[in-house]
């Protein structure tokens, strides 16, 4: 599917996966979005958490960490996986 044709949804799943298996972990200011896309993200990303896939430390964490979900699926060095836990 060319990528203009990908929704704000679409485009926020792959770029939190994708940032997950690179870093292990991200602040939601990591990802490329305008500020206008905010609410939009904000609410996938906790969809990915209710879904295992994200989890944060605390309700008003800011960091986003692998969950158990994306720790089980995604092929995340596990130096990845330490550090983000850390």
């Amino acid at each position: 599917m060319p990528e203009g044709h990908l929704t704000v949804r679409d485009r926020v799943w792959d770029a939190a996966l994708t940032t997950l298996v690179n870093r292990g972990k991200f602040k939601l200011s990591d990802l490329s979005f305008d500020e206008s896309q905010t609410a939009t993200v904000r609410r996938v990303l906790k969809t990915m958490i209710e879904l295992g896939w994200l989890k944060k430390d605390s309700k008003g964490s800011s960091i986003y960490r692998l969950g158990p979900k994306a720790e089980l699926l995604l092929d995340v060095d596990e130096e990845i996986i330490e550090s983000a836990n850390s």
